[in-house]
């Protein structure tokens, strides 16, 4: 037919095919593909195999989130695994240095991260993938997240996970020596976190002040909060058979002991928590300086907080009354003699500044 151009029915196919391909490398699946060519009244083709390659490695994922049944003191019972990615989460080394550092941090939660926290993951090292081994947390607690950095990529933030274990209390590292007979710190805390069912066993968890201090047995009762972190089913599968956010008062106090009571067990997958309220504290003299920690004793059985600190560290500061901490002297305190002659300072052991009036050492 004169004037028309005839275009070969293959070659739309053809170019049908390519469209499909195209929209197949869009979507970004590596994959090995072939491709099968059909037209009514022709044979069908199929095409040799088509190796779809990753594209560039761009960011960092958790192949396998940290977490499981883990407690303080010990590596966490499931280790990340990391690896490299490209934009449509395919794996890929492509574009990896020899050598490229992934760190990880705790970016939520509470405690310090431990372990060998920083791996290879360069073509000379882990090949676009690492497993850590040895991570662990040193304080309980729930949402702890990790984060898997390395320069040049997107980070890799993981889900958030429980560890059981002891949280210390806090407020009480630097308890004023002038408190003595007088004002109690509260404290906030301590907690403790179950990672399975029964972590508390039934007894009772005594709280012991350390040598120094004393508790408040006069003010407002101190409790224990009970809440349930995981599992389902009735109240009775919690710690004291008791609904989830009950505050309880503890079942004894004195000025060197707090007792609580536990007389039933978490049960069926369930698991709690008990946070300790209204806990407070003051110095049983200015000197010396009493340093400690709150010690847990009693029979009730707890995993990994068996006979052991539970308080992050309690500590008497200097008070402007302690002796020989002229430093921190009142100026209202100070007493300066009128100036004449025959006038007299006692000597002090730092420059004194007393209501805008310099006062340096005398011999």
């Amino acid at each position: 037919m004169t004037g028309i151009r005839q275009e070969p029915i293959f070659r739309r196919r053809v170019r049908g095919a390519h469209k499909g391909l195209k929209r197949m490398l869009v979507e970004g699946m590596a994959e090995t593909i072939t491709l099968n060519f059909t037209a009514a009244g022709l044979t069908g083709a199929t095409s040799s195999n088509i190796v779809v390659g990753p594209a560039t490695a761009d960011r960092l994922v958790f192949a396998l989130q940290p977490g499981g049944v883990s407690r303080t003191g010990s590596p966490l019972a499931t280790q990340p695994v990391v690896e490299t990615e490209d934009p449509f989460g395919n794996f890929s080394t492509v574009g990896l240095p020899a050598n490229l550092d992934v760190t990880m941090a705790l970016t939520a939660g509470s405690g310090t991260l431990l372990g060998t926290t920083t791996l290879d993951v360069g073509t000379a090292g882990g090949d676009g993938t690492v497993a850590y081994t040895d991570l662990q947390i040193t304080s309980g607690g729930t949402n702890k997240v990790l984060t898997a950095s390395a320069a040049g990529l997107t980070s890799a933030v993981s889900s958030a996970f429980n560890l059981g274990g002891l949280e210390p209390a806090t407020g009480g590292s630097a308890i004023s020596a002038d408190t003595t007979g007088g004002t109690y710190t509260t404290l906030t805390g301590p907690t403790y976190y179950e990672a399975a069912s029964g972590d508390v066993g039934v007894g009772t968890i005594i709280l012991n002040a350390p040598a120094g201090f004393r508790f408040d047995t006069g003010g407002t009762t101190p409790t224990v909060l009970i809440t349930r972190l995981t599992g389902g089913g009735s109240s009775n599968n919690n710690i004291n058979d008791l609904t989830s956010g009950t505050t309880v008062a503890v079942t004894g106090i004195s000025s060197t002991q707090m007792t609580f009571t536990i007389t039933a067990a978490s049960a069926n997958a369930v698991t709690c928590s008990l946070t300790w309220q209204n806990v407070r504290v003051r110095p049983t003299a200015g000197t010396p300086l009493a340093t400690g920690n709150l010690v847990k004793t009693g029979t009730s059985v707890m995993a990994v907080a068996t006979d052991s600190a539970m308080g992050g560290t309690m500590k008497v500061s200097p008070g402007r009354r302690t002796p020989d901490n002229d430093c921190n002297a009142n100026p209202a305190d100070v007493i300066v003699s009128s100036k004449g002659p025959g006038a007299t300072l006692a000597k002090l052991n730092c420059p004194l500044s007393a209501r805008g009036l310099e006062v340096e050492d005398v011999p």
